[in-house]
């Protein structure tokens, strides 16, 4: 991470401008999670509706980079995820892998019941194995710190700032395409509305690039840097890059030849 935030933005405009339409309640949702851990499924429920939050505007951050050290030589960096302003992305972003990760968050990890689902994870996950089993992708839409001078407010138990991402979640289809072997992805949507949670960077994994399930026409408005919104299903690319393919090949392989 980058040690400054490149600027602080109002929950309006990250909403209007990156596309957060659910940052405040997720927040809140969030803030609730890591205040009352212990708390029931109901409880939660309650508290989270009744979450004030005093401030209107987060430091936010428009990158997060991965880098791989080797014993001799230097740290280079070989993977980023972007969360810009949708006017600022251009053809300038050089891939579409620009807001879509892979998250190490399990579901076995959540233990307060139904509502922690829907506020940690977002959706149901596939009992399923295959070879992102325990893992979820998302779509990135903002990256973020609840300001510091706030943060013994708002969340007394945590010692520092830690940086925060707003996603949107995905889930897996059970099995791959027998034709081309790659997993497909569908947007989650509760009531109508996408499903989203806040959660900490350090549970990203990397960046995942993404084929989106074309149907007879495109959409006139579709481009490589809207795709994202054009499309609810995807294909998860497995050649993108050598540690996704390692981790998918010999997965894939075995269910095609059945």
């Amino acid at each position: 991470m980058a040690q400054s935030p490149t600027k602080s933005v109002t929950f309006d405009i990250l909403a209007c401008n990156y596309g957060a339409v659910n940052f405040q309640d997720a927040l809140g949702d969030y803030l609730v999670f890591i205040n009352h851990p212990g708390a029931s499924a109901a409880s939660l429920r309650q508290r989270a509706a009744d979450t004030l939050i005093p401030f209107r505007s987060v430091p936010v951050f428009h990158h997060l980079k991965f880098t791989k050290s080797e014993r001799s030589g230097p740290t280079d960096i070989s993977d980023s995820v972007h969360a810009h302003r949708k006017e600022w992305m251009d053809i300038r972003m050089s891939s579409q892998r620009v807001s879509t990760l892979l998250s190490s968050i399990k579901m076995e990890e959540v233990k307060a019941g139904e509502l922690m689902v829907s506020i940690t994870l977002g959706c149901y996950e596939s009992k399923t194995s295959n070879c992102y089993a325990g893992y979820r992708i998302a779509q990135v839409r903002v990256v973020f710190q609840i300001p510091r001078r706030a943060i013994n407010k708002v969340a007394p138990l945590l010692d520092t700032s830690p940086h925060l991402a707003y996603v949107e979640w995905f889930s897996f289809a059970a099995d791959p395409d027998t034709k081309h072997g790659m997993f497909k992805i569908t947007r989650q949507t509760r009531n109508g509305r996408r499903n989203t949670s806040i959660i900490d960077v350090d549970s990203i994994l990397s960046s995942v690039h993404l084929f989106p399930r074309f149907g007879p026409t495109i959409p006139l408005e579709c481009n490589s840097f809207t795709a994202l919104d054009c499309y609810s299903t995807f294909y998860v690319n497995p050649f993108a890059d050598i540690d996704s393919y390692l981790q998918c090949f010999s997965y894939v392989t075995g269910i095609l030849k059945k």
